[in-house]
């Protein structure tokens, strides 16, 4: 290399050094602004900061508000944008938040176990109006609250029946419970409302009715006592009923008993209590039913029964209110509406005592229950299926029986309003559609893109076994459903998907508005609901769906063996309201498995209110609604 090279080299090199120094420069500027512009963004979104082991929700952070202020939106601007409303930062296994997508808003996606959906979504329904986002905030906060205590406490019966309590205070609502001895908060609260709802009983009703509700709590208390309890010990209970109005003092469960039991003095009380290990301020809820009798057992003779504290004042009342409050006459619709969200509650606070997280014993039991089912209908549907086969499997699946490990689900852990030969046909039903479809046997004409949802979320098919993801269900005992997620796919859901096509093919005009109100009429004298159809009348629905797609004849009778009066448009109409409720396209409730558990116990209330546009002849010209 010449000298003269040697030296433009060098001056190259030279020209190209400060360069590189200033694009280095640059790019690490660069990067800090990037890394701060990220670091403030983050903030934004952090806000409130998130202790270890909570959650707070936030609806859109205040940033996205203002940017989006003015852009006229019907809906929140997060419920626009994102599909859904609130967020919540949540401690996973670390001190670092994580931003977590709830799916919908906190009202009724985030408490974890079935109790604390219902819950959510009764006062989400009855509280929550549009455009109130500090309801929305305080709501969401109370059952965040709760669903996500802190670590020291565990989710209990307790703190839900806690936060029903206290919302149903707070906005003056009816909070309906049906509480047994040895279960539950103290009452002092919710008895100083029952109180003032009992006055009006013989406004409302007959004495022949109030005798029957009556009788009703009577055989609950009988029953789960041993007790021999008549009327007029019911009756003497509540002439005392009104002193729990102002009688509402620290010491409620002495009052209580010394109200009670007249007899013994408060003192005598405070001696019992003490010695079975009691505190005086001890809430009378909370004391075991075996503990309660034997209070009762030191100070009572055998001519001094047990006729007011643990029947009474812990069943009868409470019972009687629950038929009180879910019955009652009002004119308000949205009291209405709240009544009807209480039979959520009534049975789904128990499920609460399941453990929030699914054992290996559970989890094993869930896949082997779906296998012996998946295998049974699979011998069948490769070469079709009739009405008897299907009761004949019902047999087959009570073999699932012997699989429920004993820790997995206490025994005497049951629903009354769910019966086990519902529950079996459910998952007979549910197995023989996925694998009708999959054999391609039998269809329902389910669109593909519904399957394809429905696998997807609920179940996966692989090799003849149907497994479900075990964060979106509980197992179910035989002896009482404890899920009513696992009921939620009802047969309604896909009756309706089936006659979707060939309902708005058809002029509505040929559906006359007897078969609807005949419908109403079966549904109020009946009390007739999809949580009771037997496997029977789930089968029935089968052969409707292929019939009615045949034969346009609405008033054909249903066979239903004399048991029921059912019409092809009766039974479709059910189905139908079902499939408004889940994927209808102007549904309050537009996407399926969000709110079905709100439909499970609401049907009934919300078929009245359901309203079509009859002239509508396809799916996106129809204007079907359902008014809360």
């Amino acid at each position: 290399m010449s000298a003269e090279q040697q030296t433009d080299t060098h001056e190259d090199m030279a020209k190209r050094e400060p360069t590189s120094i200033r694009e280095f420069v640059c790019t690490v500027a660069g990067a800090i602004v990037f890394t701060v512009a990220i670091i403030i963004l983050l903030s934004l979104y952090e806000n409130p900061p998130v202790s270890h082991g909570r959650s707070t929700p936030f609806c859109c952070p205040d940033v996205l508000q203002q940017l989006l202020r003015g852009a006229n939106l019907s809906l929140d601007p997060c419920q626009s944008i994102f599909g859904y409303t609130c967020y919540a930062y949540v401690t996973i296994r670390s001190d670092r938040p994580q931003p977590v997508r709830l799916n919908t808003d906190p009202l009724k996606g985030f408490p974890k176990t079935e109790a604390g959906r219902a819950i959510a979504a009764y006062y989400r329904a009855c509280i929550l109006s549009p455009g109130n986002l500090s309801v929305a905030r305080e709501s969401a906060s109370a059952l965040v609250s709760v669903s996500n205590p802190p670590r020291t406490r565990a989710v209990l019966p307790l703190g839900v029946l806690e936060l029903i309590m206290d919302l149903s205070l707070k906005y003056g609502l009816p909070s309906v419970i049906e509480f047994s001895v040895g279960a539950g908060p103290d009452l002092t609260r919710f008895l100083t409302i029952l109180a003032s709802s009992l006055t009006d009983l013989s406004e409302n009703y007959s004495q022949v009715l109030l005798k029957t509700m009556k009788t009703d709590a009577l055989e609950t208390v009988n029953g789960a006592l041993s007790s021999a309890l008549t009327i007029s010990d019911v009756d003497a209970f509540l002439n005392n009923l009104e002193k729990f109005k102002v009688k509402t003092t620290q010491n409620y469960t002495l009052r209580s008993l010394s109200d009670i039991s007249s007899e013994i003095s408060i003192a005598q009380w405070k001696d019992v209590m003490s010695s079975v290990g009691l505190s005086e301020n001890a809430s009378i809820f909370s004391i075991p039913k075996e503990e309660l009798k034997g209070m009762f057992a030191l100070v009572l003779n055998s001519e001094r029964r047990v006729t007011t504290l643990i029947s009474a004042l812990v069943v009868a009342s409470v019972k009687l209110a629950l038929t009180v409050m879910i019955n009652a006459s009002s004119t308000n619709g949205k009291a209405e509406i709240c009544r009807s969200r209480a039979k959520d509650l009534v049975s789904l606070w128990v499920l609460d005592g399941i453990q929030l997280s699914q054992s290996p014993a559970q989890d094993a039991a869930i896949r082997e229950a779906y296998a012996i089912v998946a295998n049974a209908v699979t011998r069948k549907v490769k070469s079709g299926m009739t009405g008897e086969d299907f009761y004949k499997l019902e047999e087959t699946l009570k073999d699932v029986r012997v699989i429920l490990p004993s820790e997995v689900v206490p025994a005497d852990l049951t629903i009354p309003l769910m019966t086990s030969r519902y529950a079996i046909a459910e998952l007979l039903t549910r197995a023989y559609l996925l694998q009708a479809r999959r054999y391609q046997t039998y269809t329902l004409a389910l669109p593909e893109g519904i399957v394809r949802y429905f696998l997807k979320d609920h179940a996966t098919l692989d090799d003849n076994v149907i497994v479900v993801p075990t964060v979106m269900y509980s197992l179910m005992p035989l002896s009482g459903v404890t899920d009513t997620l696992l009921l939620a796919s009802t047969v309604g859901v896909y009756l309706a998907d089936s006659l979707w096509q060939f309902v708005f093919s058809s002029n509505w005009s040929q559906v006359s508005s007897e078969t609807l109100n005949d419908y109403r009429s079966c549904i109020e004298n009946s009390s007739l609901s999809l949580i009771e159809w037997p496997s029977k009348l789930l089968w029935l629905s089968f052969q409707t769906a292929t019939d009615i797609s045949k034969d346009a004849d609405w008033d054909v009778e249903v066979d239903t063996g004399g048991r029921w009066h059912l019409t092809r448009g009766r039974l479709f109409y059910m189905s139908f309201v079902h499939y408004l409720m889940c994927r209808g396209p102007n549904s309050v409730y537009p996407t399926f498995g969000e709110d079905v558990d709100v439909f499970m116990s609401a049907f009934e209330d919300f078929y009245r209110s359901f309203s079509c546009n009859m002239a509508a002849s396809k799916i996106n010209g129809a204007s079907c609604s359902l008014k809360l």
